[in-house]
C-alpha cells in the first residue's frame, strides 16, 4: 500500500529527518490514503520552525507565518508543511507552536483527520481514527464543543464529509453541531461557500442537505437567515447540484424576490458563477415557455448541459439527455455570431444614410435568431435581401 504514495513525499520527509527533525504526513492526506482515494493535497507536520524549513528548502514559499506553514515543491508534488501546533489557554482559541505530534493532532477536527504517517509508512493513531474510518463515522477529537468553538466551520465540514464520503456523524458530535449551530454566522462567507459548494455537489448531497436542515445550520447562512422560504425549497430538492450556479438558478426560479445579483453578492460568488446562474435561469424559463428550441440550445454553453438537464428534470419532471443536447447543438446552422455571413459594417453599407447606433445590435440579434431558427439561410445575399425587406428594423 505504501507504494501508492508519491515517492517525492517520502523524499520530502527524509530531507526533514536528515536535518534532525520529526516529520509526518497528516490529516486528510492520510485519511484519503487509507480510503484508497486520490490525494488532492499533501499536508505535513513537523517540529521544524518555519525558519528552519526555509533553510532546508530554500525555494519554499512562506504562506502563513502566524501558523508556521510553508509551501514546498518536491519534484511533481506541492506540499503544505506546518510546524506542530497547539492551542493557547486563552478564550480566543489562538494557535501557537507545539512540541509533539500528539499535541498537534489533539486539536484537529475529527478522528479520521487526526491520523499521521511517518516516513516508513507507519500509521500513528492516537484517537482511534482508523476504527472510525472502518465504521464510516465522523467523530470530533476529544470534546466536540471545544473543537467547534475553536473553528465553527468544522460543523459544516462534518456535514460536507457526509456528502462526499457517505459517512455518519457520531451522536455527541451531531448534538454539539445542533447546540452550537448559530456560531457558523461568525465564519467568513468565503469559507462557508467553499464548504457548501462541495457539500451540495457531493455524491451523497441529499443525505447531507437533510443534515443541514436537521441541525439548522442552514438557518444561519447568507440569504437563508433572512428568507425562510428558501429553506423549504432546499428541503424539496432531493438531488445533488452540479455547481453553485445550478444552486442559485434553482433557488431563484423558486422565489425571485431575491435577485441573482443579491445571491451572488451575499455568497461572494465569481462573475462566472453569476453569468452561469443567469444563463441557466433564462434557459429553464425559455424551456417552460417554448420547450426545446434551436435558440435555447444556441445560448446554452456545453459546460452547463448537466445543470440544465437536472433543472428540467427537477422543475418540469421531464427527462432529457446530455448527449441529446449535444446532437441538437451540432445541428445548429451556426455556433456563434462570428459565423454570420454579415456584420455591422455590412449593415452600414446597406443603409448609408443611417448613423451607427443601437439599431445595428438589434438587427444583428434579429438576423442571428432567424438564422439559428432555420428561418433564414446564412448566406450574405439572402440575408441582404431579407434586411432590405425589413427597413423598419433600422428605426
Amino acid at each position: 500500500m505504501i507504494e501508492k504514495m508519491n515517492s517525492a513525499v517520502w523524499m520530502l520527509l527524509q530531507s526533514l529527518a536528515d536535518a534532525g527533525f520529526e516529520a509526518y504526513i497528516v490529516g486528510g492526506s492520510v485519511r484519503d490514503y487509507l480510503l484508497d482515494k486520490q490525494l488532492a493535497d499533501i499536508d505535513i507536520t513537523t517540529n521544524a520552525t518555519p525558519e528552519q524549513m526555509m533553510s532546508i528548502f530554500p525555494k519554499a514559499i512562506s504562506i502563513n507565518n502566524e501558523h508556521g506553514t510553508v509551501l514546498v515543491r518536491q519534484k511533481n508534488i506541492i506540499a503544505e508543511v506546518t510546524t506542530f501546533r497547539k492551542r493557547c489557554s486563552d478564550q480566543n482559541y489562538t494557535l501557537t507552536f507545539g512540541e509533539t505530534l500528539k499535541e498537534d493532532v489533539s486539536y484537529r477536527d475529527f478522528t479520521m483527520n487526526a491520523l499521521a504517517m511517518d516516513r516508513n509508512g507507519v500509521i500513528i493513531d492516537y484517537y482511534d481514527g482508523q476504527s472510525d474510518l472502518a465504521n464510516r463515522t465522523i467523530r470530533a477529537v476529544n470534546n466536540p464543543h471545544e473543537r467547534f468553538k475553536e473553528d465553527p466551520l468544522r460543523m459544516l465540514r462534518a456535514v460536507r464529509f457526509v456528502s462526499e464520503l457517505n459517512f455518519t456523524i457520531e451522536k455527541k458530535t451531531l448534538l454539539a453541531i445542533e447546540q452550537l449551530n448559530d456560531r457558523i454566522e461568525h465564519v467568513a462567507t468565503e469559507r462557508i461557500k467553499e464548504e457548501l459548494s462541495r457539500l451540495i455537489t457531493g455524491q451523497c448531497a441529499p443525505k447531507a442537505i437533510e443534515l443541514l436542515l436537521k441541525t439548522k445550520l442552514i438557518h444561519y447562512m447568507p440569504i437563508f437567515k433572512y428568507e425562510a422560504s428558501f429553506v423549504h425549497y432546499l428541503a424539496k430538492h432531493r438531488r445533488r447540484f452540479i455547481s453553485f450556479a445550478h444552486f442559485i438558478a434553482y433557488m431563484y426560479y423558486q422565489n425571485n424576490s431575491i435577485s441573482i445579483s443579491r445571491w451572488v453578492k451575499a455568497w461572494k460568488c465569481s462573475n462566472k458563477e453569476k453569468q452561469d446562474s443567469i444563463i441557466l435561469f433564462e434557459a429553464i424559463e425559455r424551456y417552460g415557455r417554448q420547450g426545446m428550441s434551436n435558440w435555447l440550445i444556441y445560448h446554452l454553453p456545453e459546460r452547463l448541459d448537466k445543470s440544465f438537464v437536472h433543472l428540467i428534470d427537477t422543475l418540469y419532471n421531464k427527462l432529457l439527455d446530455v448527449n441529446e443536447l449535444q446532437q441538437f447543438r451540432n445541428k445548429l446552422p451556426i455556433q456563434s455570431r462570428t459565423e454570420l455571413e454579415i456584420n455591422g459594417n455590412n449593415l452600414l453599407q446597406y443603409f448609408p444614410n443611417q448613423q451607427p447606433g443601437a439599431w445595428i445590435e438589434q438587427m444583428l440579434t434579429t438576423i442571428e435568431r432567424e438564422v439559428v431558427m432555420n428561418r433564414l439561410p446564412n448566406n450574405e445575399q439572402r440575408i441582404k435581401e431579407w434586411i432590405l425587406c425589413h427597413p423598419h428594423e433600422t428605426n
